[in-house]
């Protein structure tokens, strides 16, 4: 069983779900350090976790890896703790995977605006010292072999043509048109059928008409539109790609949008 990330608490409820305008945990991806590509976390394995959090990296964050008791709802909690850090930038942590059968093991964090507080109290307790806090968890995949989506090189592509950074500037409440092709060797084989991909894209300013997408073998690619914010800005574009099955893949891009000069 893999439980996906989960966040506690609701957003602006007049803000369409895609943009983001607050600090926001996007996804987790665990791997084995000794097997990056590998989406499985084996007992006794070294393995690391990292978070995507928009729209840049928090001020404070904690992380704690953790056999976690059973649930069916709300955040994880934690039984016994493998390892738990707090820090400044990109959320990383480092941990060694317990023995035993049948262990469920999980990831918890906190994600705040400003610095966290002390962390030695028992999580969920952990609180943050001004802002927003964002608390979530993970729970790993510890049963199933198979690899993280893999995006591909060249496999996005902002107006027909392919999308690197960086990026020309666009004019301001100019559209475009925004596509990603999954690859039909990735999608791997599971009951015999070709898995589904949950795509889920975000922008910081602009209008993208929608939050989510699917990506299968019979439908591989993935339109959008998007609408560039009607002032002069950056923006930065996530793309997150789920399998499912605990494991992901995610790019980021930015571009601006200017007015030419007469």
């Amino acid at each position: 069983m893999v439980a996906g990330l989960l966040l506690a608490g609701c957003g602006d409820p007049l803000v369409e779900r895609q943009l983001i305008v607050d600090t926001r945990v996007l996804a987790v991806k665990v791997v084995p350090t000794a097997e990056p590509e590998q989406a499985q976390a084996r007992p006794g394995e070294v393995v690391s976790a990292e978070a995507l959090v928009a729209p840049e990296a928090p001020a404070g964050w904690a992380l704690q890896a953790c056999v976690v008791e059973p649930t069916t709802s709300g955040l994880l909690r934690c039984r016994t703790s493998l390892a738990r850090e707090r820090g400044q930038g990109v959320p990383r942590l480092d941990w060694t995977m317990p023995e035993g059968e049948g262990l469920r093991v999980g990831l918890v964090g906190l994600v705040c605006d400003e610095a966290v507080d002390d962390i030695r109290a028992a999580w969920p307790n952990w609180t943050c010292r001004g802002g927003k806090a964002n608390p979530f968890s993970f729970e790993l995949n510890t049963s199933e072999s198979h690899r993280h989506p893999v995006i591909g090189d060249g496999a996005l592509r902002l107006d027909g043509e392919v999308w690197n950074d960086p990026s020309p500037c666009v004019a301001p409440g100019s559209t475009h048109s925004i596509v990603w092709t999954a690859s039909d060797a990735e999608l791997e084989v599971v009951d015999e059928e070709r898995e589904q991909w949950l795509v889920s894209h975000f922008v910081t300013a602009g209008e993208l008409e929608r939050p989510f997408s699917t990506a299968t073998v019979d439908d591989r690619v993935v339109e959008l539109q998007w609408v560039a914010p009607m002032d002069e800005r950056d923006t930065t574009f996530y793309l997150v790609v789920r399998d499912q099955r605990g494991g992901v893949a995610w790019l980021t891009r930015s571009l601006c949008s200017e007015r030419e000069e007469p």
